[in-house]
């Protein structure tokens, strides 16, 4: 991998401002205005975000317009130009749910997992692989790139994935695979700041729900835990989370957060978001589509995963659209939970903050403009500011964009503008909000 030309744009944009209200109760919550990172006419998809202990942001996205070339990867830190990453495995996924990931480590080097996947015809066409990349220099330049995979880089299915970087700085991937007829969730780590990974472990021999990203965490004593959406008997399709106490070798059976029961047949591209405080409680976001009660929800455990509490209902309705959720920690048992709206027609980011480790929420709060159709929010925090990262576009470009769908498509025969269509960026832009937590 080798960095790319700089995007001339957005250099010294979403500068955090410094907290200079008084303390306001733990749930005051002021919101700047709205900042657009990718540049003027290029698609921007698939955001990302992390801050670093010293508070330095890095947001990544994907950018491209559908019309028919690769989509190009950009990574940029405060008060930089963006930079593109190279990657010369294969072109850049673009899929929504399962966005590059990025992680600060402890060092202050800057790590980044994406997918990519072969278009060129041959027998691994449209295979995908997993690829890590380092920065030592705070996102200025990367590292070659490195393969996470130990049965090859390029497989069958290798997506939905997460990244994590523990206190110690070891450094956790998993992702799901196909590397028989079932997809099933993996996991690996690396000690030696991504250079090399350890042997490739399978977490559930059960089967995972197909294309719901997974989600990753570490508690202060270095406990791994691992969420992901799990098929259960009945067709029931309901979040659980597992545990290892030895760095990912083994895990625990998983552990249902809560009995949804929601019976479907298909995937609906909408894993859980999971995050552990320093006292090592665990917060789970997750969506459910559950007639009569789809919408989102959070939940927590104080017993490091064994049970969790009754949730706390963010949203819901009688019907709901799959809603990507984040949830984000602040210093002061501040909770932020933010998600895209699928209860009403055109979807927006919502989000909810809790100054009481997430007992109590308070009201929600608009995020995205109105008008547009918003989705796949993330979020960062550090001390009590936070930004909160998504995607939107109008509903005249989400129109224009279906109508040039592929008819007729071969799906056992794929076509790289077919791919390239359903992994285009499109005519989306990255947006940031950044706001201020109350004080207690």
């Amino acid at each position: 991998m080798h960095t790319g030309p700089m995007m001339a744009t957005v250099a010294t944009a979403l500068v955090l401002a410094g907290c200079q209200n008084r303390p306001a109760p733990p749930t005051d919550i002021t919101i700047d205005e709205p900042q657009i990172l990718n540049a003027a006419g290029a698609g921007g998809a698939a955001p990302m975000i992390a801050v670093s202990a010293a508070g330095v942001r890095a947001f990544s996205w994907l950018s491209g317009l559908g019309d028919g070339a690769p989509n190009r990867l950009f990574v940029m830190t405060d008060g930089r130009s963006p930079v593109e990453l190279v990657d010369t495995l294969g072109e850049f996924q673009a899929d929504r749910e399962t966005p590059p990931k990025l992680a600060w480590a402890p060092d202050g080097s800057l790590h980044i997992l994406y997918a990519v996947a072969r278009t060129d015809p041959g027998p691994q066409a449209f295979h995908a692989g997993l690829r890590v990349a380092t920065s030592r220099d705070t996102g200025r330049s990367w590292d070659p790139p490195v393969s996470v995979t130990d049965d090859g880089a390029l497989g069958r299915y290798r997506n939905d994935h997460a990244l994590h970087i523990a206190g110690d700085g070891t450094i956790y991937v998993s992702w799901l695979d196909q590397r028989t007829d079932t997809i099933r969730v993996f996991a690996t780590h690396s000690t030696d700041g991504g250079k090399t990974w350890d042997t490739n472990r399978l977490v559930d021999q059960e089967g995972s729900c197909e294309c719901c990203r997974v989600a990753l965490t570490t508690t202060p004593e270095g406990r791994a835990f691992l969420a992901w959406r799990k098929k259960l008997p009945g067709g029931i399709r309901d979040v659980v989370v597992a545990r290892s106490d030895d760095r990912g070798v083994t895990w625990s059976a998983p552990v249902r957060i809560y009995a949804d029961d929601w019976e479907v047949g298909g995937c609906p591209d909408a894993g859980p978001s999971l995050a552990a405080d320093a006292e090592g409680r665990l917060h789970v976001g997750w969506w459910t589509g559950k007639p009569g009660a789809a919408g989102v929800k959070y939940a927590r455990s104080d017993d490091g995963g064994t049970t969790f509490g009754a949730p706390v209902v963010m949203k819901v309705g009688e019907r709901s659209r799959a809603s990507h959720v984040q949830v984000g920690l602040g210093p002061e048992h501040q909770v932020v939970v933010t998600w895209e709206d699928g209860t009403v027609e055109t979807p927006r980011i919502l989000m909810r903050a809790s100054g009481d480790g997430g007992t109590t929420f308070g009201p929600i709060e608009t995020l995205s403009n109105e008008g547009m159709v918003a989705g796949y929010p993330v979020v960062a925090i550090r001390n009590r500011e936070f930004t909160v990262l998504w995607q939107e576009q109008t509903p005249a470009d989400q129109a224009a964009h279906e109508s040039a769908a592929p008819k007729d498509v071969n799906w056992d025969a794929m076509t790289a503008p077919v791919w390239r269509y359903y992994n285009s960026a499109d005519r989306h832009r990255v947006v940031a909000r950044t706001g201020r937590l109350g004080g207690g």
